[in-house]
């Protein structure tokens, strides 16, 4: 793959070089001129996007007429971090055409299923994943008003679920898997319920 590459020279010119890299080796394929100023460095830059498309036999992903001195250069942007807004537009849509939004008019509930989706945390550290991923902030003391609520909604979720299951998935519930919190016992004797065995706690005693 080429790449165009800049360097100073001597003579404090910039040189627009056609480059490619081989077993991490850089390779000069084409040394295209030397610019003095900012208008025949442009000019340099077009020749060399033309080479590359030649020799290649790919068209750039930006047209030729489209390069100038317009384009933002890296170097003079900064990163402020990365906004997975896609996932987050695609997940409330899917809630939203199964009706789960009609649930309660408080955004923050749709919100914490979604990133529990995404990344399974405690309710307070899902706010901070909203804010960290999508830049959607909530205060915690709303998220302690709004709870109780929420509780309330706990039948009426179960019932959507089952009904997806049902008219979506033809879910017959036949085989279920239901998950619980691991749970221990400490005794000195065993019966056909306790018997002592591998500890997901590493209470190996």
């Amino acid at each position: 793959m080429y790449h165009i590459r800049t360097t100073k020279t001597s003579s404090k010119a910039t040189a627009v070089q056609v480059v490619r890299y081989e077993d991490r080796k850089l390779i000069v394929a084409a040394h295209v001129g030397s610019a003095h100023n900012a208008e025949e460095l442009n000019a340099l830059k077009k020749s060399a996007s033309v080479w590359i498309e030649k020799a290649s036999k790919q068209a750039s992903l930006f047209p030729v007429s489209q390069l100038s001195a317009n384009f933002i250069q890296l170097d003079k942007c900064r990163y402020l971090g990365v906004r997975y807004g896609f996932i987050h537009e695609v997940l409330m849509r899917i809630a939203g055409h199964f009706d789960f939004c009609s649930l309660t008019d408080k955004a923050m509930f749709i919100d914490l299923i979604i990133i529990r989706i995404i990344e399974p945390a405690s309710k307070l550290y899902s706010l901070e994943l909203l804010n960290e991923f999508f830049n959607i902030k909530y205060l915690r003391k709303d998220f302690y008003r709004y709870l109780p609520e929420f509780a309330l909604l706990k039948d009426k979720t179960e019932n959507k679920i089952l009904a997806l299951a049902k008219n979506e998935f033809n879910f017959d519930f036949s085989l279920v898997f239901y998950d619980v919190t691991t749970l221990y016992f400490e005794t000195f004797q065993s019966d056909e319920l306790r018997k002592p065995g591998f500890s997901k706690d590493n209470k190996s005693q």
